[in-house]
């Protein structure tokens, strides 16, 4: 499963960062192979396909993808933005998507959460993106959900968002060692991949 494929999603979050659209198309597109039908390589197709500005074809892409669980708040935004940037907007569908997305916000589990703050973040929304992620650590002591490492990247990512919220992340990353040292793990793996854009 492409959520917790550290490898795909730190390819995933590079391309989003640097731009590289059509690039990140073609990551997905490979990784489908290897995967299936998997949701959130298909939404992160899509959300390429929308930078693009081929909105028609993103929305076609996301709407196969809305109801399903991982990716259900990142398609109804991501749909919300397609629907607002079409020649004529739908303001009844924009509307419908906004309620959705209201209450799926409350009962949704951590990976949606997760991959929101991810598409925020990628998406110009640092500030909202941290909630998200804020929310998701929260969740995280009593889910198993998503693995360490997802937790760890995600906890990595909020750092490059407020340097000052490592307390928040240390607090609630206190009571499992484990989690930490993959935390350590995806913060140097984030900070090198960084660098080597840079160099």
């Amino acid at each position: 499963m492409a959520a917790t494929d550290s490898v795909t999603l730190a390819k995933i979050n590079h391309c989003c960062r640097e731009g590289y659209y059509r690039q990140l198309q073609n990551i997905c597109l490979e990784t489908l192979q290897k995967y299936g039908h998997d949701p959130v390589l298909v939404f992160w197709k899509a959300f390429g396909i929308l930078m693009e500005e081929q909105i028609s074809e993103a929305i076609s892409e996301l709407e196969g993808i809305k109801e399903k669980r991982d990716v259900i708040l990142c398609s109804c935004m991501a749909l919300i933005i397609a629907h607002k940037r079409t020649k004529m907007v739908d303001k009844e569908t924009v509307k419908q998507l906004e309620v959705k997305l209201k209450s799926e916000r409350t009962t949704c589990g951590e990976t949606a959460l997760y991959f929101a703050g991810m598409f925020l973040f990628h998406s110009g929304r640092p500030e909202k993106a941290k909630e998200y992620i804020e929310r998701m650590l929260k969740m995280a002591p009593q889910s198993k959900e998503l693995t360490g490492i997802v937790k760890a990247r995600s906890a990595a990512l909020l750092i490059t968002i407020n340097p000052p919220l490592r307390n928040i992340i240390y607090r609630a990353t206190r009571t499992n060692i484990a989690w930490m040292d993959r935390f350590k793990v995806a913060k140097r793996s984030i900070w090198q991949e960084s660098s080597e854009v840079f160099r």
